[in-house]
């Protein structure tokens, strides 16, 4: 039973949500542009997962709505896509981009619908899903699990989709996105970490999970990540103080090329910006047949920003990749506390 999060006797008495920090809690977190870099579940010092609104995602913002490190644990994942949809796995749900904003996937009812139930019930106590006409009927089974369930409500926790139930030495109430379970021996309430769960069962590729250095998430320098953006939305609220142009040297580079990218970063006012650092990731895409991309994003630092506010990168694409591909530059600029971005579509060549 190790992917689970208690709520000790003393928070069930009072009534409060307080969700307990892992124990690697106090390791360092870096600022990237527009969110962070998270190294407590990376396994090893220097390796972590970065969560960060871009222009595809506002999945920082997001990722504290709903709660952050306290509500949802640390990223276990990397971004990736499920259903063509960009998605990210934390210890306790995962976030999707939906047509209405980024919300918290249905986790036990896609594991259900993946012929695990049997697995839940025999490894976490989780019993089997069990449609009801009455979802929230449930609830009056255990007034204790109801309260529990009222700490995180709908949002995060979905409807019941089974009755309470005893399993080993819990009693369970099983949801559309978590489990609660209630200790018959002490009476402690925990959460079950359904994204680990996830990730122990195989529901998602599993190179999604293999963890970033700092170099390749940072974005050269420290940024402080927009806090007003809602959860729903696509972009994070606050615009960038910076404005980022970039171009190819080649507009349909080769496979495998060594090619350069230039790069001119003015303010909001259209003047240069001197001294600005600079990041260009290259996103290589999913196979088509495979559920696993053609190879790692290259990540490229280059010079600073000269007086014009130009910088050269030199970059270079991976011989995996097939011609005829389509990939994305993303490249970024930060000049404390300024931050912007801009990406570029290419097809190799």
């Amino acid at each position: 039973m190790q992917r689970l999060f208690s709520l000790l006797g003393a928070a069930v008495l009072a009534g409060t949500m307080l969700l307990p920090a892992p124990a690697l809690a106090q390791e360092p977190e870096t600022p990237l542009l527009g969110g962070k870099f998270y190294s407590q579940t990376g396994g090893q010092p220097g390796l972590g997962f970065a969560v960060v609104d871009d222009n595809a995602a506002a999945m920082y913002s997001a990722y504290l709505a709903f709660g952050g490190p306290d509500y949802l644990g640390y990223p276990i994942s990397r971004r990736f896509l499920s259903g063509g949809a960009v998605t990210q796995v934390f210890q306790h749900a995962a976030l999707q981009v939906t047509p209405v904003g980024i919300r918290p996937l249905a986790l036990l009812d896609i594991m259900s619908n993946a012929g695990l139930d049997g697995w839940l019930a025999r490894t976490y106590f989780v019993p089997p899903s069990d449609p009801l006409v009455d979802p929230l009927a449930a609830l009056e089974q255990s007034p204790t699990l109801k309260e529990a369930y009222s700490w995180l409500g709908p949002d995060l926790n979905g409807l019941p989709t089974a009755y309470p139930q005893v399993l080993g030495n819990v009693r369970t109430l099983r949801t559309q996105r978590s489990a609660i379970q209630e200790s018959l021996s002490d009476g402690t309430i925990t959460y079950l970490a359904v994204g680990e769960v996830a990730r122990e069962a195989g529901i998602f590729p599993a190179t999604a999970f293999q963890p970033q250095t700092r170099a390749q998430a940072a974005s050269g320098g420290s940024a402080t990540p927009p806090a007003s953006a809602p959860a729903s939305s696509g972009v994070p609220a606050t615009p960038p103080s910076l404005y980022v142009a970039a171009s190819l040297e080649t507009a349909s580079p080769a496979s495998g090329q060594a090619t350069r990218v230039t790069v001119r970063v003015t303010d909001p006012a259209g003047q240069p910006v001197a001294g600005a650092k600079v990041l260009v990731i290259v996103h290589y895409p999913l196979k088509p047949t495979l559920d696993e991309a053609y190879t790692v994003d290259g990540v490229f630092f280059g010079p600073e920003t000269d007086r014009r506010g130009f910088s050269i990168v030199d970059i270079q694409l991976d011989p995996a990749v097939p011609p005829g591909i389509s990939c994305v530059l993303d490249v970024s600029a930060v000049y404390p506390p300024a931050v912007g971005k801009t990406a570029v579509d290419f097809v190799l060549s």
